[in-house]
């Protein structure tokens, strides 16, 4: 009787171990699906040199390739309306940040509450346009600066046909070309990059 006893103790003790790895690795999993999830999302504004892609042949997972360290008493962060883990928050572009605003004791508490208790970084990301509107006036300037022209006082031409210049600054370029027009303004010509897929090559 002891023995049968002792057998169905041992029993439970094995199926509460598997339970309890079971409910864990559950856990686990679900928490990498929600980083994985935040990580797609955010992607386009991470520095390149943090993502790898993991088994290539199977999905292209991106994964963050360092891991940085989490600073104690870490404060929460809000980028764009969603808490994110500190490795990809650690990862973002600062070049795709538009601002910053870091709130203390009760004005972070009375917005996200306890969670807030060591502070709360709030970030708002760039749009993509914003990027690339910011990239194709540098390009522009950058050209123009050695003659000693505002970009404001030139005319734009896309594919030979004239444009407002905000749709110029909104276009990624391939080739760009200077000419001085009839009147002395400089004519500023511009090949655009290809459009395949939803991405430019």
């Amino acid at each position: 009787m002891r023995q049968g006893k002792r057998i169905y103790r041992g029993y439970s003790f094995f199926w509460g171990v598997f339970l309890l790895l079971v409910i864990s690795a559950a856990i686990s999993i679900h928490a990498e699906t929600s980083f994985m999830k935040e990580l797609v999302i955010f992607k386009d504004t991470l520095k390149n040199d943090t993502l790898v892609t993991r088994s290539p042949k199977k999905d292209g997972t991106l994964v963050v390739r360092d891991r940085f360290p989490i600073p104690s008493n870490e404060p929460l962060y809000i980028v764009n309306g969603i808490e994110l883990p500190y490795e990809i928050f650690a990862a973002l572009n600062p070049m795709h940040i538009e601002s910053i605003d870091i709130l203390k004791d009760a004005s972070a508490t009375a917005i996200y509450g306890t969670r807030g208790i060591n502070g709360v970084i709030v970030l708002k990301l760039k749009t993509p346009q914003q990027v690339k509107e910011e990239k194709t006036i540098k390009q522009i300037d950058d050209l123009l600066k050695p003659r000693g022209v505002d970009r404001r006082n030139a005319r734009y031409y896309i594919d030979g046909k004239e444009v407002p210049a905000s749709t110029a600054y909104q276009t990624s370029i391939e080739q760009m070309e200077v000419k001085t027009g009839a009147d002395g303004i400089l004519e500023i010509y511009i090949k655009p990059m290809i459009f395949i897929r939803g991405e430019y090559e």
